[in-house]
């Protein structure tokens, strides 16, 4: 059950279909799932109780199928099926309280309709869409997913009434023990009839097709149960009425519960709101006004012995009975436990979670041997290079997500969407009697390919999907071609393997290695991995003669396609080559991994490593221009250079090139155009341009104006596989036009990517990989009602959106407490911790996110501030950078700007700081350095010159930690300015600093579900993005002293890292240098005196963080660089201002902020006499009101 669908939410947003527990006895209803946020991570339908009291059901949560992305390194997501229209439904299983829940089979499109047998298997019908097959077939398997099989009805679609293709959905097993079915349609239905069917897949597995042991049968496996007028057809009506659904009652009277509409008419001219619906009648059905009606379904008992049937529920209008479920008392199936590892399975495949595929001989078809397979096997009478199948290949699908997660344009999958995109696992060799075993992943879905000796496709692509659990060991006994009707693929039904292996006990296959002993029955492969061990696979091509007795004759040659041996990125991890696990995957990206072949320099040169002989690089010929750079026809017509196609800008034109038609082209007046011929009818006679009355159309000459046509060039390469491609692989055989110009790594790499369908990209993730969201990134489930977001680190910042309970949240980044998150929408913004701790994760527990604590500051390593102060009388400004070389010792450059009355200064130092307590919050530490310092006299002073001395220095100071990165910094120091004077100078310097640790926090990896979204509507919400205030401090006007300073200050917040502001301020100038030489004689007015600025400037929050107030209590802040431009006005002149600083906003409420700013107004001034630039120092602090 679910809730009704909301018509203002979008399709992945409805409510989820859940499982309800009725218990009749007690007659109670519960959800098998108590928690919320678990019952809603996915869609589940279709359960069935187990012997053991488990449910089993179909379910879009793929539980285990997520672990694997992850381990892939993608992020977790619901699969969408191989049409990419909607979440992949497969078989779970789950305690009826719930818990346990655990995935059982790995097809890429839906597993559906799950029902228990009389033997205790589970049957389903499975939906088998690779490459478009678009077939939902019977399948069975264990209740633990082991021993996957088909069951019935591959080559049975066709059996709907005239022919009709049809599906087996809904399969219940009859008291008889044959299969009751609901043939349906493929597609979506709007009547939602079936017809009921009995099959007997006991002795069948086509509708015509027995079983090997029940060969010679010659009735027909399926019967209709409810004889009669029955029809699939929605374009007319049924006349017997429609079937939705049938269950069977198992007291022996053989009746049916079903789920049935009689035929109904609609009078198309009678009132819609009071519609005339009438019987299916001849009179009525020879009405022209009358068309079908809507179905009418109710319950109803259909007894088949005395051709009757029986109302229970009327149909009610406007509602569908669609399902009908007997409850009845009934034999329980035996239990089929879970196989256990130690017991039933090998435990050491299971913890490397991978199964075993054994493969008897894939010379084998359904039976018979294609070949003779002792002969092939016996190294006597065949050698390596006789024997055509040499490698298998394993083949994965690869799973697509959502487009709210991915979207993927079409043309990321190249040449042809049918094989979608595919992953290889690896390769095994295949003994010489056909034979091969090897491991494969668990839980995934998986076929094989059978190669050469070049590694190039021999087999139709087997575009079934297989799967194997951990642990599990598969055997087949071969292959089978896709147009036989024979059964194949299930153990219970397909004919002896033709493979008879070893004819007796303890002696080796003949002329083969003696210590390589059979016993009887035994395959090639079997009797290899018994005393060698089960190998894993390999990602390179690798064949050693492990059989051949030299005894009898040599050993065949070895040989290897090695990844390592390409000149270019190969498609896989380099640690999968030596050390190949469950994990790895050979990835072929076109525009990665292909196309980089073509420029790779392939140069001949004499003996003198210098003279080129010949040029083998492939875009030395295949390109569209020579290397001059002058226009030329590229070889065979093949342009294999890079930039992007014309046809397609989001593929290279070389892909283009070798895997699509085109026009051959020519080179005219030095430029390349396509070559144009005259056309020709089917009889090869020349065509020419006519009218509208068919005659001929002249030109000024009289002529007739022939029809031109471009000229084909047919691709280079065929998706359907490297043997299919013999225009470019044939050229690089042996006496081919090619040979030995790429290397065997090289051609085996295009053969695997051709084989899997050439694909443009093979890892959906990698198509624009700049707009996929961060791989790893933790995600957390919203369990509150809401959760709020801001557009900055701080409750100074406005709230912009709200996610909603049950959504998933992508965790970006970490500032001290805040968090920066995204939504499923895409939102992004900050979330504090206090709301982060009511989040979830996977197993819906909450998470501890470790909030940041007074220690942290002692992990910083670069360290940066600003301070003021005094510096012997004058006011001094500083910037420093340091470096933490232990957590005791610290070493620093700092750069000081002095501002005095009668001269100004800078001076630049290299500075020690040694902490004996760097744990302590509040931690002193002693200080030494040296640097230089240069006096800048006044120009009021006449006749002084500007001095340059060395200076040292000792000092102490403290440390007060705010926060994990912000602290201010109280310190003295003693200078002694060492002058080429007789006496050295003593000076006292006194100031505060600000710092902060640049760095940011790194985010640990959470393991969570996708859940379901949902969309939480809220009311508009107010936007406190704009801050007014007033401010006060002190300003230091050069040539004039400091005096107070006055303003007001308004911004806009444009991102959480930028602001505009405007600002005026006001102070009135005192006495300059000369004026207090002089005696005062004034050099302006007091109305000239009165100075006033304004700016506009663009600040940059670089630091946002807290700052600790005892510890308990935390104030958001942020520490912004700012610059701007404005007009400042004295001494009766308006002068242009730049204006650069430093700044903090501590940010006390959500509307509430000080400010503390130190800023350097500089302009040019003439009013001494001399053009120069003034720098004009102001200190300030002040509060804002955010609104």
């Amino acid at each position: 059950m679910r809730a009704p669908e909301d018509p203002d939410l979008d399709e992945d947003e409805q409510p989820t279909w859940n499982i309800w527990v009725l218990n009749r006895e007690e007659g109670t209803l519960n959800r098998a799932i108590v928690s919320d946020i678990v019952a809603e991570d996915g869609h589940d339908i279709a359960p069935q109780f187990m012997p053991d009291g488990r449910l089993v059901f179909a379910s879009t949560r793929q539980r285990q199928s997520k672990a694997i992305l992850l381990d892939e390194g993608k992020p977790q997501f619901s699969a969408f099926d191989e049409d990419r229209d909607e979440e992949a439904l497969t078989l779970h299983v789950m305690n009826p309280d719930g818990t346990e829940i655990q995935q059982i089979t790995y097809n890429a499109s839906s597993d559906l309709d799950p029902t228990i047998m009389s033997d205790g298997r589970v049957v389903y019908s499975r939906w088998d869409n690779v490459a478009g097959r678009d077939r939902i077939s019977l399948y069975r398997a264990n209740p633990d997913g082991t021993d996957m099989e088909l069951l019935y009805g591959v080559h049975s679609h066709d059996t709907g009434p005239d022919g009709q293709n049809i599906e087996f959905v809904e399969p219940t097993e009859l008291p008889d023990g044959r299969l009751l079915v609901m043939m349906r349609p493929p597609g979506q239905q709007s009547r939602l009839g079936a017809l009921p069917v009995a099959i007997d897949v006991n002795n069948y597995v086509e509708h015509d097709q027995p079983t090997f042991a029940s060969a010679g049968l010659l009735t027909d496996a399926q019967e209709i149960l409810i004889p009669g007028d029955l029809s699939l057809d929605e374009s007319e009506p049924a006349l017997q009425g429609r079937y939705a659904h049938i269950s069977p009652l198992n007291d022996g009277t053989e009746r049916l519960i079903t789920a049935w509409s009689q035929c109904r008419l609609l009078d198309t001219t009678s009132d819609p709101q009071n519609p005339v619906i009438v019987p299916c009648t001849e009179e009525n059905l020879a009405n022209v006004n009358m068309v079908e009606a809507d179905p009418l379904y109710g319950v109803w008992m259909n007894d088949p012995l005395e051709n009757t049937q029986q109302p229970i529920v009327l149909g009610e209008e406007g509602f569908a009975i669609s399902d009908v479920v007997v409850m009845e008392s009934r034999i329980s199936p035996p239990v089929i436990l879970d196989k256990t590892a130690g017991i039933d399975l090998d435990p050491d495949l299971v913890s490397e979670a991978v199964g075993v595929l054994h493969i008897r001989s894939v010379y084998d078809f359904d039976g018979t041997p294609s070949l003779d397979i002792a002969s092939l096997a016996d190294p006597g009478q065949a050698t390596a290079a006789e024997r055509p199948a040499r490698f298998l290949r394993i083949v994965k699908s690869v799973s697509f997500p959502d487009d709210d997660i991915l979207d993927i344009d079409n043309a990321a999958f190249g040449r042809s969407q049918a094989q979608l995109m595919r992953e290889i696992i690896g390769y095994a060799p295949i003994e010489p009697d056909g034979s091969v075993k090897v491991k494969v992943p668990a839980n995934i879905a998986f076929w094989v390919d059978v190669l050469d000796a070049q590694g190039r496709r021999v087999s139709p692509r087997h575009n079934n999907w297989m799967q194997v659990r951990p642990g599990e060991e598969m055997t087949c006994n071969g292959c089978h071609t896709p147009t036989s009707e024979l059964p194949h693929g299930r153990r219970d039904a397909e004919a002896p393997s033709a493979n008879l292996g070893a004819a007796v006990d303890g002696s080796p296959f003949p002329n083969t290695e003696p210590a390589l002993f059979a016993n009887t029955g035994e395959t090639m492969a079997e009797v290899i991995t018994r005393i060698n061990g089960i190998p894993s696979p390999n990602v390179d091509l690798r064949y050693d003669d492990l059989w051949t007795d030299p005894s009898v004759r040599a050993k065949d040659l070895s040989f290897s396609y090695n990844y390592a041996d390409l000149s270019t990125t190969p498609p896989v991890d380099p640690g999968c080559v030596s050390n190949w696990n469950a994990g790895c995957r050979i990835t072929i990206n076109y525009i990665d991994h292909v196309h980089p072949i073509w420029s790779v320099d392939r140069q001949i040169l004499d003996v003198d490593g210098i003279t080129v002989l010949s040029d083998d690089t492939c875009t030395s010929c295949h390109a569209d221009v020579d290397a001059a750079a002058m226009p030329m026809v590229p070889a065979a017509q093949l342009d294999l250079g890079d930039g992007p196609s014309v046809d397609e800008a989001d593929q290279l034109k070389s892909y283009r090139e070798l895997l699509f038609n085109d026009n051959q082209q020519e080179l005219v007046d030095g430029a390349l155009q396509d070559i144009l011929v005259q056309a020709t009818d089917g009889n090869g006679n020349l065509l020419f341009e006519t009218d509208e009355d068919g005659n001929l159309v002249l030109d000024i000459n009289g002529d007739p104006i022939p029809i031109l046509e471009s000229v084909n060039q047919v691709p280079s390469l065929n998706v359907a596989g490297a043997l299919l491609s013999p225009r470019f692989f044939s050229r690089f055989a042996a006496g081919g036009t090619h040979a030995g110009r790429l290397t065997d790594a090289e051609l085996k790499l295009l053969s695997e990517w051709i084989d899997i369908g050439g694909q443009y990209y093979n890892n959906p993730f990698d198509v624009n990989a700049w707009t996929v969201f961060e791989k790893y990134q933790p995600k957390v489930l919203v369990s509150d009602p809401y959760l709020e977001l801001r557009t900055g680190p701080g409750r100074g910042y406005p709230i912009f959106y709200v996610a909603g309970q049950g959504d998933e949240v992508v965790m970006l980044k970490r500032r001290t407490d805040w968090f920066k998150v995204r939504t499923p929408r895409d939102k992004e913004g900050w979330v504090h911790i206090s709301e982060m701790q009511h989040t979830l994760d996977l197993d819906g527990e909450q998470i501890d996110f470790g909030a940041l604590g007074l220690d942290d500051f002692s992990k910083r390593r670069w360290e940066m501030g600003f301070n003021g102060g005094d510096f012997n009388g004058a006011s001094s400004l500083s910037g420093y950078l340091g470096y933490a070389l232990t957590p005791n010792i610290t070493v620093q450059l700092e750069g000081t700007q002095i501002l005095g009355d009668f001269s100004d200064g800078v001076m630049g130092t290299a500075n020690i700081l040694m902490y004996p307590f760097p744990k302590w919050r509040l931690s002193p530490y002693f200080t030494i350095g040296t640097g230089i310092i240069k006096t800048q006299p006044q120009t009021t002073i006449v006749a002084a010159e500007d001095r340059e001395d060395e200076i040292v220095h000792a000092g102490v100071g403290a440390n007060l930690y705010l926060s994990d990165r912000f602290m201010l910094r109280m310190e003295y120091k003693r200078h002694t300015v060492l002058t080429s004077r007789d006496d050295n100078e003593e000076i006292d310097q006194w100031k505060a600093a600000y710092a902060a640790d640049p760095g940011e926090l790194e985010l640990e990896p959470l393991l969570v579900r996708e859940p379901e979204r949902r969309e939480v509507e809220v009311d508009d919400l107010d936007s406190e993005d704009f801050e007014i205030g007033v401010f006060s401090g002190v300003m230091n006007v050069e040539d004039f002293g400091s005096d107070t300073v006055t303003g007001i200050r308004a911004a806009y917040h444009v991102t959480e890292d930028f602001f505009v502001e405007a600002v005026y301020g006001k102070t009135t100038l005192g006495q300059t240098s000369f004026e207090l030489l002089s005696g005062g004689a004034p050099l302006l007015s007091d109305d000239e005196r009165d100075m006033q600025y304004y700016n506009v400037s663009l600040g940059w929050n670089i630091f946002p963080g807290e700052a600790f107030v005892g510890r308990r209590w935390a104030f958001k802040g942020s520490l912004y660089v700012i610059a701007g431009a404005g007009s400042t006005e004295f001494g009766g002149d308006d002068r242009f201002t730049i204006n650069a600083g430093v700044g903090y906003r501590l940010i006390a409420t959500d509307w509430l902020a000080f400010h503390v700013d130190v800023r350097d107004h500089f302009f040019e001034s003439d009013l001494l006499g001399t053009m120069e630039n003034k720098h004009n120092i102001e200190f300030s602090g002040g509060l804002t009101f955010f609104f």
